[in-house]
């Protein structure tokens, strides 16, 4: 594996969500169009692309610590008409979702929701380099 370059060889793996109520958890992020492909007593897998995995885990605010409140996910496309037509498909899905951003911020357009234990996930436009002019 290259130690420099462009790109490099790795991606995030895994990311902590933690729900108060795992049932509840699983079908508000199956509203937003995720899958679930591994389902465990205290742990759920929900597969994103790339291969990434959010892991919800239920957890017991009176003896657990606090959750983390933000998850930033990003759309295959950098298009706002993309971003504009997946939030379009989600409200449709019962979800309730900010608005889109007039002005994109450090180049991306966004939007957020609120999951069920106040955790905030910002769907963004992509700034993968495979959307940059020239490439």
């Amino acid at each position: 594996m290259p130690m420099s370059g462009a790109t490099a060889e790795f991606s995030v793996g895994h990311v902590l969500v933690l729900t108060r109520n795992a049932a509840k958890g699983v079908e508000f992020y199956r509203r937003l169009g995720m899958d679930v492909v591994g389902e465990f007593k205290d742990l759920t897998i929900i597969e994103l692309r790339g291969g990434t995995h959010i892991l919800l885990s239920e957890f017991d605010p009176e003896q657990d610590v606090a959750p983390q409140k933000n998850v930033d996910l990003m759309i295959d496309s950098n298009a706002r008409t993309d971003l504009e037509a997946y939030r379009a498909a989600i409200v449709e899905n019962g979800i309730e979702a900010g608005p889109i951003s007039d002005e994109p911020r450090f180049g991306h357009y966004y939007f957020s929701v609120q999951d069920l234990d106040g955790n905030q996930i910002l769907f963004s436009t992509s700034h993968e380099s495979k959307f940059w002019e020239g490439k």
